[in-house]
């Protein structure tokens, strides 16, 4: 009745069917009537079916697994490569955009021959990179000893002129101080 009068309730959609278990393939003739040889196979080809169905999404999963850890190897790998080559090198990083299109082009190729190649495509960036990022020129060694009067190592250091008299001054003043009233001055 409630149909008729115009409230009519929704009804809830009919649950989905479950699909039914794929299970072996129906025999061609009962099994009463097989010989034992084509028993055995249809027996042997229904389990091969039904274990291949129950592994086969575990099979995909543990391939799944198996490629996202042998990626991740082979980043960690390239991140130690890379950053052992940015401690080398240390223009590795400004050559990026030109290893990024090397490796594009040729995959496979390792960061070292990409950083290599990189420059050897690009003389006149390469150069401007060794200049700016080369260490500064070393100074020269100092010599340990001098073979100059005044025992400067530095081959510009002012050179006093020595005179007999201020040699004399020095001493005197030194003997003096050592050993007051030993030398004295005879006016």
């Amino acid at each position: 009745m409630e149909g008729l009068r115009g409230d009519v309730q929704p009804r809830e959609a009919p649950p989905e069917p479950k699909p039914e278990p794929k299970g072996p393939a129906q025999p061609e003739k009962p099994l009463d009537e097989m010989t034992n040889a084509e028993l055995a196979k249809y027996i042997r080809e229904a389990t091969a079916t039904e274990i291949v169905e129950k592994l086969q999404p575990r099979l995909a999963q543990f391939g799944q697994q198996q490629a996202a850890q042998e990626q991740a190897v082979l980043t960690e790998s390239y991140t130690r490569e890379i950053e052992s080559l940015s401690a080398k090198h240390k223009d590795f990083m400004d050559w990026n955009a030109e290893m990024v299109a090397i490796v594009e082009e040729t995959p496979g190729i390792t960061p070292l021959r990409a950083y290599h190649l990189a420059r050897s495509e690009n003389g006149k960036k390469a150069k401007e990179l060794d200049e700016k990022y080369a260490p500064p020129k070393p100074e020269p060694p100092k010599k340990p000893f001098s073979m100059s009067p005044y025992g400067s190592n530095e081959p510009n250091a002012p050179k006093p002129h020595a005179t007999k008299e201020a040699a004399f001054k020095a001493a005197l003043t030194k003997v003096q101080a050592k050993w007051p009233g030993v030398l004295t001055s005879q006016e």
